[in-house]
């Protein structure tokens, strides 16, 4: 089972982050850059709470809204160690000490011991900050008693990870490990995903590097790994949105004009060339309908995820003369609303009940922006453009983050669901010991790092 449960805690947004003034945010690509080359499925912000705070301006609720789900779902999940409002207090102060810049990551790990040994896929996520451990400390150390326990019931221990203290609970067939320090929280599945993200840390302390200026980049989203061809890679730069695909040819065959206003009940479009399944769609696109898709003769093709989940195929016409292409196009409020009605799966498992009033708030506001949002073609091959929060990238970004908590590798088939096995006549076996720490070699030169020393994280602009 994913972790899922942290990652939600950690990353529902709650849309509803103060700032203290005093001192610099560590805001830049400092996270990013440290990435292991085998991070695969990417969602990245250089700036967390003003990416959150960029939602309402664009018609995508109000921070009120999403601040009531955050803390009604905490709740929720607070009711089975009986410390509601311990989760909800501790979530929330977690939640606003993250004032910097945030990263969500999936990397399938290399092999050990063996050519032929099993892969292992894992999740890591990490934050800085201007809080110091002491306060940190304080808040995990509450959603570790009020909610995590209830899903690693292991007492907490201490481990080292490449001669650094990260905090482990184990549950008996898999774990969690913390790193918690001055400027820093990082979370993982796997003690490995931590080691290779310090000596990452570790080598971009090293370069000489100017910092960028990033301050209208909201969010930066990557499915596939960085050296792959196949890659969608994207960003979200103040209202706008790009996405960069590897459909060279398929972006051209696919400038067809869709009637979207006809379909009112459509949550996306998508104008191609070929039918087949792509990280820009929300959910992967079922067999049938690609099946349906290839007996077709008309080309380009028009898909339509409807409200109620279902996808419906037709010709997509030509460009009328004088028309600007379109490749697709998203409902403003279409996604959100068939989220919290169940209907579109939400890729982070919370009570999608939830979402319903970040939904109505979204009805509301914003009246004068269009209820039909476009995505077009640039005049850079495989580049599209559309809206912020209902553009390409946020479709990109929600398949990605589906695919991070359900542990699928980019491009990956859903999995065959193994049957149901028998119950256990027996007790489930005690938690196991501490493993042994991940042996991540030093790089040639390099010494080891001192036990206990703190990871090089400066505090703004990288």
């Amino acid at each position: 089972m994913r972790p899922t449960y942290v990652l939600a805690v950690l990353c529902v947004p709650a849309l509803a982050l103060a700032q203290d003034a005093a001192q610099p945010a560590p805001t830049g690509t400092l996270l990013w850059d440290a990435l292991p080359p085998g991070a695969d499925l990417v969602i990245h912000t250089p700036n967390l709470p003003q990416l959150l705070a960029s939602a309402p301006d664009v018609g995508f609720g109000t921070a009120a809204a999403w601040g009531a789900a955050f803390d009604a779902q905490l709740r929720t999940w607070g009711e089975a160690s009986g410390e509601p409002g311990k989760l909800v207090a501790a979530g929330g102060a977690l939640l606003r000490m993250a004032d910097g810049e945030a990263v969500l990551a999936s990397m399938e790990l290399p092999r050990i011991g063996s050519a032929t040994a099993p892969r292992t896929r894992c999740v890591f996520f990490a934050f800085r900050t201007r809080s110091k451990e002491k306060e940190l400390r304080a808040a995990v150390d509450d959603i570790i008693s009020a909610g995590l326990s209830t899903r690693w019931p292991g007492a907490p221990r201490v481990e080292q990870t490449m001669g650094r203290p990260v905090i482990s609970l184990s549950a008996p067939h898999d774990g969690l490990w913390l790193r918690v320090q001055d400027g820093l929280v990082a979370v993982s599945d796997h003690p490995l995903a931590l080691g290779l993200f310090f000596r990452g840390l570790e080598r971009v302390a090293r370069e000489v590097k100017p910092p960028e200026d990033v301050s209208a980049i909201r969010l930066h989203v990557r499915h596939g790994r960085f050296d792959s061809a196949a890659r969608w890679e994207g960003v979200t730069f103040l209202e706008r949105e790009a996405v960069s695909s590897p459909l060279r040819d398929g972006l051209a065959v696919s400038g067809a004009a869709f009637s979207s206003k006809t379909e009112p009940d459509g949550l996306m479009s998508w104008i191609t060339g070929e039918a087949g399944d792509l990280p820009i769609l929300p959910q992967r696109l079922p067999d049938d309908v690609v099946e349906r898709a290839k007996s077709m003769n008309a080309r380009p093709l028009a898909l339509r995820l409807q409200a109620d989940g279902s996808w419906t195929v037709s010709g997509a016409g030509g460009v009328p003369s004088g028309e600007k292409p379109i490749v697709g196009g998203a409902s403003r409020l279409g996604w959100l609303r068939a989220m919290a009605a169940g209907t579109l799966p939400c890729p982070v498992p919370i009570d999608t009940a939830l979402l319903a009033g970040p939904a109505a708030a979204a009805e509301t506001a914003q009246k004068d922006m269009p209820l039909v949002l476009d995505w077009r073609p640039t005049d850079d091959p495989g580049e599209l453009r559309g809206p912020a929060w209902h553009g390409p990238l946020t479709f990109l970004a929600l398949r990605t983050l589906h695919d991070i908590v359900h542990g699928r590798p980019p491009f990956a088939p859903p999995p065959v669901e193994p049957e149901a096995p028998p119950k256990p006549t027996v007790p489930l076996p005690e938690p196991v010991p501490p493993r042994e720490e991940p042996r991540v070699p030093n790089a040639p030169g390099q010494a080891p790092p001192k036990p206990d020393a703190p990871l090089p994280v400066p505090g703004d602009g990288r």
